[in-house]
C-alpha cells in the first residue's frame, strides 16, 4: 500500500527503529505502531499518531532518514493544490546517527565498492544499505562469499540473513553452492535462518522436498508455515502422515499454518491418502483435506457437506458455491434447501444462491416452497423471495461473491407455478414478506390478480 512503510533502520531517530507508520485518508490521521510475535502472526503494540489534519495518501523515506507524505489536499475534482509533507523529529540532536553516512552511500551506489566492503554492508543498520550490497554481490555472482558469511556462525544475524537471500537468488540462477548452502540451513539452530532457508529452499526449481519434512514438526511456527509451502511446490510422497499429525495439532486461530499445511497436503498426499484424512476423527485434519480438494477442484468435497463439524460442513458448502466443481456437487448444496434450514448467513445464502444459479424446476420449487412455509425461518423465507425476484434475469455479479457469472440459457420458468405464492404473500400480514413478494412480482412480470 502506497501509505504504509517500515523504517528502514537509520530514519527518523534511534526511538523510532523497527517501527511501521501508516495514514489514513481523506480521515487525515497518521499512525506509527511495532509489532511483536503472537503465535503464528504478529499484534500491533506503541501505536500513537504522528500526524493529523492533512489528507496524506502515499508515504516513503527519503535517503536523508525524512519520512514524506503525498498530501492530496482531498475532494474532487483535484484542485492541483496539493504537496510534499515532510515528517522529522523535532530535536535535530534526537536525529539517527548513521542518516548522513546512509545518505552518502546511496548517494554513491555500491558498484565500486570493494567486495569485502560490500559483505560488510550486509550487516549495516539500514536495509536499503543492506539490499543494495545483497543485490551487488548477486550480480558479481559472487556465491562463494555469500555462501560462507551464511555459513558463518560467527558473523552477524543480518548479515547471514541477507547473504542468505543473495544465495537464494543465485541458486534460482541454477548456482549448484548455493542451492547446497540452503540445505545446510535448514538444519541451522537459529530460527529465522530456518525459515528463510525454507522459503528460498522452495523458491528454486527441481530440487528433492525430502530435506523439507523435517521441518513440518519444527519448533517454531513460521519454520513449519514456509516448509509446508516450499513442499506444496516440492512435494515428497513421505511427507503425508508427518503433516497429518501437524493437521491434528491445529486450534482454530491457526489459519496460516493450516493454510500452509492444506497446500503441502494436496501436493504430497495420494488419493487413498486424501480419503483417509477425510474420515480422520480430529476436525482439524478433516479440514485440512477439505482445503486440499478444494485447491485440487474435486468433487470429492461433498462428501463433506453433512460433517458433524459445523466447521468443516460450512466450509465445504462454500467450497462448492464458490469453486463450482460441477453442477451435480452445486445440486447437493442446492438440495440443503428445506424449511427448517437455519440462518447462518455464509450456510443459508450459499444454499439458497445455489438454487439460483442452476436454474432447474427442482430449484425453482425449493425456493418456492420454503418462501411460503410458515415454519421456516423469516431471513431465509426473504432470502429465497430475493432469489425468485432473480430468477429471470439472474445478476452478472454473484449474488454472493460480486464475482462474474455465465447462466445456462435454459432455465427452467412456469409462472402459474410462482404466483399462488406470490399473490398470498402479497396479502399476508407480514409487511416485509409483501413487500418482497411484490417486488419479485413485479421483476418477473405476474400479474398477482
Amino acid at each position: 500500500p502506497a501509505g504504509f512503510v517500515f523504517n528502514p533502520g537509520t530514519a527518523l531517530s534511534e526511538d523510532y527503529g523497527d517501527y511501521f507508520f501508516m495514514t489514513g485518508a481523506p480521515n487525515g490521521n497518521q499512525l506509527a505502531f511495532r509489532i511483536e510475535l503472537a503465535g503464528e502472526a504478529f499484534r500491533k503494540v506503541k501505536e500513537h499518531p504522528i500526524g493529523s489534519g492533512t489528507a496524506i495518501v502515499g508515504l516513503a523515506f527519503g535517503p536523508d532518514g525524512c519520512l514524506y507524505g503525498a498530501d492530496w489536499d482531498g475532494g474532487y475534482p483535484l484542485d492541483q493544490k496539493g504537496s510534499v509533507v515532510r515528517f522529522d523529529v523535532a530535536d535535530q540532536a534526537n536525529r539517527h546517527p548513521l542518516r548522513d553516512e546512509v545518505r552518502q552511500l546511496l548517494a554513491n551506489g555500491f558498484a565500486d565498492l570493494e567486495k569485502v566492503r560490500l559483505l560488510g554492508l550486509l550487516s549495516h543498520a539500514d536495509q536499503r544499505v543492506r539490499l543494495g550490497s545483497q543485490f551487488e554481490l548477486v550480480r558479481r555472482r559472487s556465491f562463494q562469499e555469500l555462501s560462507a558469511l551464511a555459513l558463518s556462525e560467527n558473523a552477524s544475524l543480518l548479515g547471514r540473513l541477507h547473504a542468505l537471500w543473495g544465495c537464494g537468488q543465485l541458486a534460482r540462477q541454477g548456482d549448484l553452492l548455493c542451492r547446497d548452502t540452503l540445505g545446510v540451513l535448514l538444519q541451522s539452530q537459529e530460527d529465522i535462518l530456518r525459515a528463510q532457508a525454507a522459503k528460498c529452499y522452495g523458491e528454486i526449481s527441481s530440487v528433492d522436498g525430502l530435506p523439507l519434512v523435517k521441518l513440518i514438526n519444527d519448533s517454531r511456527p513460521m519454520v513449519r508455515i514456509l516448509a509446508c509451502l516450499a513442499l506444496a511446490r516440492h512435494p515428497h510422497s513421505s511427507a503425508a502422515s508427518a503433516l497429518v499429525e501437524r493437521a491434528a495439532k491445529l486450534n482454530r486461530e491457526e489459519h496460516y499454518q493450516r493454510h500452509a499445511i492444506s497446500a503441502a497436503f494436496a501436493s504430497c498426499a495420494t488419493d487413498a491418502e486424501l480419503e483417509e484424512a477425510v474420515k480422520h476423527e480430529s476436525e482439524a485434519v478433516r479440514m485440512v483435506a477439505l482445503l486440499a480438494y478444494r485447491s485440487l477442484g474435486s468433487a470429492a468435497m461433498t462428501s463433506l457437506v453433512d460433517d458433524a463439524s459445523p466447521w468443516v460442513s460450512i466450509e465445504a458448502i462454500r467450497g462448492i458455491h464458490d469453486t463450482l466443481v460441477d453442477e451435480e456437487s452445486l445440486e447437493r448444496v442446492a438440495s440443503l434447501l428445506e424449511p427448517k434450514l437455519q440462518w447462518n448467513e455464509a450456510r443459508a445464502r450459499r444454499i439458497i444462491n445455489a438454487n439460483l444459479r442452476l436454474g432447474t424446476k427442482a430449484a425453482l420449487k425449493r425456493l418456492v416452497s420454503v418462501a411460503q412455509a410458515a415454519e421456516a425461518v423469516h431471513q431465509v423465507r426473504i432470502s429465497c423471495l430475493e432469489s425468485l425476484k432473480l430468477w429471470r434475469q439472474p445478476p452478472v455479479l454473484d449474488h454472493v461473491q460480486g464475482v462474474r457469472r455465465e447462466y445456462s440459457g435454459s432455465r427452467f420458468w412456469s409462472a402459474d407455478f410462482v404466483a399462488p405464492l406470490l399473490s398470498e404473500l402479497a396479502t399476508g400480514e407480514d409487511k416485509e414478506l409483501r413487500r418482497r413478494a411484490i417486488a419479485a412480482a413485479t421483476a418477473l412480470q405476474v400479474d398477482l390478480s
